[in-house]
């Protein structure tokens, strides 16, 4: 089942066993039962003669079509969410419900929001999202978020962050808990820069 571009690869392999003695493992294209295009994972293990050398080896095959098939569709979707949500004028996200809301995803629009990109949020990679939140309100956040989840209702909140470029912006905030497929809790929302609204309300 393997075409011969991936055939060469396995002769490679084959050969490393053979000169190693190592175990080698690889995935290749080929045709499935039906004709069709097929993706395989192998692997490949030496079988040693009494004086430790390789005589011969064997190889063992997987069909993951189906699995690299879902890996794609779920890829290709990730894409396209990504790309919906940074056109949106609103940072949508996805967070943990820990002391840092600690982001599994954050849309594009939170950069125009803090001033810093999605990447700098994503596992607190540079900055977690709970350390821009203004002191005066951290208290506040936490009890609503957690007050809300508590009920399984959504949460609705306007509170002030800390803006890259030291100035203040009124952000507002809405949200549910949920549950992901293995059971664990999670936070999905989206963040509005309210700021000018809330100055015209004070002028």
């Amino acid at each position: 089942f393997i075409g011969l571009p991936c055939h060469e690869r396995v002769k490679e392999h084959v050969r490393r066993v053979f000169e190693c003695g190592e175990s080698s493992s690889y995935e290749a294209c080929g045709v499935g039962p039906d004709g069709t295009e097929a993706y395989y994972a192998s692997s490949i293990g030496p079988v040693l003669d009494d004086t430790g050398n390789v005589v011969s080896a064997v190889i063992s095959t997987q069909d993951i079509t189906k699995r690299r098939d879902t890996e794609l569709a779920l890829a290709e979707s990730e894409r396209r969410v990504a790309s919906i949500a940074a056109a949106l004028p609103c940072a949508i996200f996805r967070c943990a419900m820990d002391h840092a809301w600690t982001m599994s995803f954050v849309g594009g629009a939170i950069e125009r929001i803090t001033g810093y990109p999605p990447a700098d949020f994503v596992n607190n990679a540079v900055r977690s999202y709970a350390s821009l939140v203004h002191p005066e309100h951290t208290e506040m956040v936490k009890e609503a978020v957690h007050d809300a989840a508590s009920r399984d209702d959504a949460w609705v909140i306007d509170y002030r962050l800390l803006h890259a470029d030291g100035k203040e912006r009124w952000v507002h905030e809405e949200g549910r808990a949920t549950l992901t497929h293995d059971g664990q809790r999670v936070l999905d929302g989206f963040i509005f820069d309210i700021t000018r609204p809330k100055k015209l309300e004070t002028d």
